[in-house]
């Protein structure tokens, strides 16, 4: 139980030592490396966390529960882009496609054109600011369907990347709790977050 979750949010250590009462404790404790594996255990039983078996989850699973918080939002919204393809690859205005891309980035279109098989039948927005508010928010929902669909272990440790349980993401769309780990699992498996 030496080793610790990556990229922990510090508010779910600085649960671990509600009781102590001493402000700042938790972050003057994770900056020595003599008490790492002392934390790591307390991190364990509060949690319940398990240890992670190599073999335990997808490799694609493996190298996007190692990515940061921030890093895991930014991945969402290329999901949500991916999810919305259809809509991306209709349009064949030249300022639209331009202002997609300056939003989206040119990557975004490509996510769009090398994945639309993955994408789902949604209506059409009504222009680009609510394009780009549905996309961040349908990439957030792919982000929680992946945390759903890992297993228990992997989930447990992915979601300490939030500062509590009502900050992970979640979603009830049956479509998205379909395709979102297959969306996230395919850019993993395209973009080098391989393990």
């Amino acid at each position: 139980m030496s080793d610790m979750p990556s990229h922990l949010h510090p508010d779910r250590m600085a649960v671990c030592f509600r009781s102590a009462g001493v402000a700042g404790l938790p972050e003057k404790l994770t900056s020595e490396p003599r008490f790492a594996a002392r934390l790591a255990g307390v991190l364990h039983r509060h949690y319940d966390l398990a240890e992670i078996d190599e073999r335990g989850g997808a490799q694609e699973d493996q190298a996007l529960a190692g990515l940061s918080r921030e890093e895991l939002e930014g991945l969402s919204v290329r999901a949500g882009v991916i999810l919305r393809a259809r809509e991306f690859l209709q349009e064949i205005r030249g300022p639209v496609l331009a202002a997609l891309a300056e939003r989206f980035g040119a990557d975004g279109l490509e996510d769009a054109r090398r994945h639309v098989g993955l994408a789902v039948d949604r209506p059409k927005t009504m222009d680009l600011d609510a394009l780009e508010a549905t996309v961040k928010l349908e990439g957030e929902a792919c982000l929680a369907a992946w945390i759903a669909a890992l297993p228990l272990p992997l989930s447990r440790r992915v979601r300490l990347k939030w500062p509590n349980d009502h900050a992970v993401p979640v979603t009830q769309d049956v479509a998205i709790l379909e395709r979102g780990p297959l969306i996230l699992r395919r850019l993993a498996s395209n973009t080098g977050h391989n393990a």
